[in-house]
């Protein structure tokens, strides 16, 4: 997982670096979000044990320092006491900040070999721990390769995902009502 940031004379990018330094198995998901607190994630799902989609899961490389230096990467689940969802491996994630610095994901998981749900993710504590809430339920015995979106509007935040054909989105509700 390559990145490079703009340098702090903002005359040229740095040279790219690979802050995937455990989850290897990248597959088609990743995306990149930071705050204004100096926080930026790098984000992508991968199974380094390649034993199959519903083993991979959402991984974390977080910097504190403007994107200067990143930790280990660490499974965006880990603190959820539940075992991983998986993460369908040839459909697009997106990340996303808000103003408060919440870190939110979305990304479509397999479940059961029948079910292709989306799955959006908070963090509030910089990407340490994570809260899961399944937005919509899909079953779909295959990979959709379908996509999703999340963006920024001035009360709340946006996120959009396609299902069997359909674009569909909602308002994420501020932190403190994310459901677990």
């Amino acid at each position: 997982m390559l990145y490079t940031r703009l340098n702090d004379a903002k005359a040229a990018f740095e040279r790219e670096r690979n802050v995937m330094q455990f989850a290897t198995g990248q597959d088609g998901g990743a995306s990149v979000a930071a705050d204004k607190f100096g926080n930026v994630y790098v984000v992508w799902h991968a199974n380094p044990q390649s034993n199959g989609e519903a083993h991979r899961r959402v991984w974390v490389a977080r910097s504190s320092d403007d994107g200067k230096t990143f930790a280990r990467e660490i499974p965006a689940d880990s603190e959820m006491g539940q075992r991983p969802v998986g993460a369908c491996g040839c459909c697009g994630m997106c990340a996303l900040t808000d103003e408060h610095g919440t870190l939110y994901i979305l990304y479509r998981a397999p479940t059961g070999q029948i079910h292709r749900d989306m799955i959006l993710l908070a963090s509030q504590d910089h990407g340490q721990h994570f809260v899961a809430d399944r937005i919509a339920k899909w079953e779909l015995n295959a990979c959709p390769m379908s996509t999703n979106f999340i963006s920024r509007a001035p009360f709340s935040t946006l996120v959009a995902w396609e299902t069997a054909g359909q674009v569909f989105y909602a308002g994420v509700a501020p932190p403190a009502a994310i459901k677990s």
